[in-house]
């Protein structure tokens, strides 16, 4: 089997640490992962969009040697969310955290820097490998965005993994949910909240009651709701007459995600009929993803992790990530999530064990070195 190279893994991963990369800035990473990889012989498409506004780096290792085993794509994102300006990492008994001030970043730079390795440890051996593809993509973080424009017309591989989720090497998400956005303006009517609050009808009201009626929080094992911002009004002496609010849908089945909605809409639009102006608007984010057991991309991933001494974890993903998108976007793609070890993620408590990096980097070397 091929071997990490500890020390420069490690190395890596601070560089990328250190490197500003929150949604829609992240040059920094993107300079980052360039230079790691500037004396391999790899194809490097930048700009890789199909808007040609994103700037999603297509990776590719050509096919070296005598063998039948078909191209993987391998993906991360390179986008965090904030704040990363002015980072300060510790690593104590190789766990990495910061001082508590930002977030670390290992979501997802713990998967870029275990694909970077793999890239690199499998140039320097002198084994056989399939074409290795490498999508890192932008946006993540807000929306799936830089995967829904990756220009999938570059990626030949119809089995793909997403290093993209918490908990230890091993862990394989193999399903996602579907998700619906939302959003609702509520107009009532403005009247003096001391002189004649009689008059007036407070679209916040409306939406609070709203709110208690429909459907939050965990529905069930498939599904979840939420509300995510509500803001409204103007003065404490005024009623208020405006009311925003928006929030999200996600389900792993199609008929319960589509009754959650039109649940919510009806209960938010009934104000038509009492006085106030209520617009529900919605949008499908993304497409749920399901792959049996038997799908070639988990028995080889299976297989993998075995050979690395862990055990398969089989789970099922509360949230999306960008094996949803190229699920649904390149045509007969087999894309699963693996685990990458980090914790507390997008909060200042994030942590990582840097051996889970190691771990996970192994797992992907046994993949690709079939």
């Amino acid at each position: 089997m091929i071997s990490v190279d500890r020390k420069r893994l490690q190395a890596n991963f601070e560089r990328l640490l250190i490197a500003d990369g929150v949604s829609k800035k992240e040059d920094e990473t993107i300079l980052v992962v360039k230079r790691i990889l500037a004396n391999i012989p790899v194809d490097i498409i930048e700009n890789a969009s199909l808007s040609k506004t994103r700037k999603n780096l297509y990776i590719r290792l050509p096919k070296r040697g005598d063998t039948d085993s078909p191209p993987i794509l391998l993906s991360a994102h390179m986008d965090t969310v904030e704040p990363t300006t002015n980072i300060k990492f510790q690593c104590i008994n190789d766990l990495y955290s910061t001082d508590g001030t930002t977030i670390l970043g290992s979501d997802d730079k713990a998967g870029i820097v275990a694909i970077l390795e793999c890239l690199l440890a499998i140039h320097e051996s002198e084994f056989p490998h399939p074409t290795i593809e490498v999508a890192f993509t932008v946006e993540e973080e807000i929306g799936l965005e830089g995967a829904k424009d990756f220009d999938t017309t570059l990626i030949q591989s119809k089995r793909g993994i997403v290093i993209d989720a918490d908990g230890e090497p091993g862990i394989v998400m193999f399903a996602g949910p579907s998700q619906i956005l939302f959003e609702v303006t509520i107009k009532g009517k403005a009247a003096h909240a001391g002189m004649a609050p009689e008059e007036g009808k407070s679209a916040i009201l409306f939406a609070s009651q709203c709110i208690a009626r429909i459907p939050f929080g965990r529905i069930d094992a498939e599904t979840t709701t939420n509300i995510g911002r509500i803001q409204g009004g103007r003065a404490t002496n005024i009623v208020a007459e405006d009311c925003f609010l928006n929030g999200e849908i996600r389900s792993h089945n199609p008929v319960k995600l589509d009754i959650i909605k039109n649940q919510m809409k009806s209960i938010f639009e009934n104000g038509n009929e009492f006085g106030y102006q209520v617009h529900f608007q919605d949008r499908f984010a993304y497409k749920s993803f399901s792959l049996s057991k038997d799908r070639p991309i988990l028995t080889q991933v299976s297989q993998a992790i075995l050979d690395c001494g862990l055990t398969p974890q089989y789970k099922v993903c509360g949230g999306g990530c960008d094996a949803n998108i190229f699920n649904e976007t390149i045509p007969s793609m087999e894309c699963i999530n693996l685990a990458c070890g980090m914790t507390d993620v997008h909060t200042h408590k994030e942590s990582v064990l840097f051996t889970d990096i190691e771990r996970v980097t192994e797992i992907l070397l046994a993949i690709c070195s079939r």
